[in-house]
């Protein structure tokens, strides 16, 4: 047994090595394929169902080994944050909050796509094998503690009411996240980079919401955005989801509620050039445009 944390415990959970195998793209082979289709587009932004089967630029499978390393120290944090409420009466609201994070000696284990796609960019050759024909033998990861990660960030929220209308009350509600920068080391001891907007790592977020209430009913309209996303070559647009319902209270105890879900029937953003399709990770966004009824009854 060992302490949860401590160096003991670590160099126990890291010290065997693993072998498995990835699906992943070889961008070396593939970025220098040009445009082999000749249709006047680079075969590395294409769709890869538009390539043929054995073009390179179609993701392959190959050899993953885990290395073990037994040497790894426990990491570090630091966290702050800072910000303000300013409240006017019962009519508006501003909300404001910064915050910082730093990681230092992150355990962190790049993946078999993140190795091919910085082969080219960093010249690690020692984490990739091929044969004398080019072609991928195997490919080598390794936890190790990077200097790990810094990140500072945005959270603002403003709400405004409008009371005692002839049509009831509104409020209008608008919140941001922003990510002002995002840096990770990507091989330790080779300095930061900044990943702020790639995938999974959104700039932001900007949500926006109107709301109505008068007596028994409710109502709300809301938008949310995504922006883009671009990682390497590939590229996702930017997204917005509208969403509308509208609610009535029937009794004390229950209540009758209409929406839909998607009200413009937008399209997720969606890229195949890495072989497959990504999308946002939210059910919000994979699905077309939903119209729901809902009826709620408490005992």
């Amino acid at each position: 047994s060992c302490l949860v944390g401590s160096e003991m415990c670590i160099r126990d959970s890291y010290k065997q090595a693993h072998q498995s195998f990835s699906y992943v793209r070889d961008y070396k082979r593939c970025n220098a394929s040009g445009d082999l289709d000749q249709n006047g587009e680079l075969d590395r932004y294409q769709n890869t169902q538009e390539l043929g089967h054995n073009h390179p630029c179609q993701a392959t499978s190959v050899e993953a080994i885990i290395l073990s390393n037994s040497s790894l120290a426990a990491e570090k944090s630091l966290s702050f944050t800072s910000g303000f409420t300013y409240e006017n009466k019962d009519k508006s609201r501003f909300h404001f909050n910064m915050y910082y994070q730093l990681f230092d000696n992150e355990i962190n284990l790049l993946s078999a796509d993140e190795l091919m796609e910085r082969e080219d960019k960093y010249a690690r050759g020692e984490n990739i094998t091929r044969d004398e024909n080019g072609l991928l033998n195997r490919i080598f990861q390794k936890y190790d503690n990077f200097s790990g990660t810094k990140t500072l960030g945005l959270d603002i929220e403003y709400e405004y009411q409008w009371q005692k209308l002839s049509i009831g009350s509104l409020k209008w509600q608008t919140s941001i996240s922003a990510s002002v920068f995002h840096k990770v080391e990507v091989y330790p001891k080779e300095g930061f980079t900044n990943v702020s907007g790639e995938f999974g790592k959104n700039k932001g977020k900007l949500y926006s919401a109107l709301t109505w209430n008068n007596n028994d009913w409710k109502g709300k309209l809301s938008f949310t955005f995504q922006p883009s996303a671009k990682e390497f070559d590939v590229k996702l647009s930017s997204f917005l989801v509208t969403n509308i319902y509208l609610q009535n209270a029937l009794s004390k105890k229950s209540q009758l509620t209409l929406g839909v879900m998607n009200l413009l029937n937008s399209t997720p953003p969606n890229n195949n050039a890495i072989g497959w399709p990504y999308y946002y990770v939210d059910t919000l966004f994979v699905q077309g445009r939903t119209l729901y009824l809902n009826y709620s009854f408490t005992w």
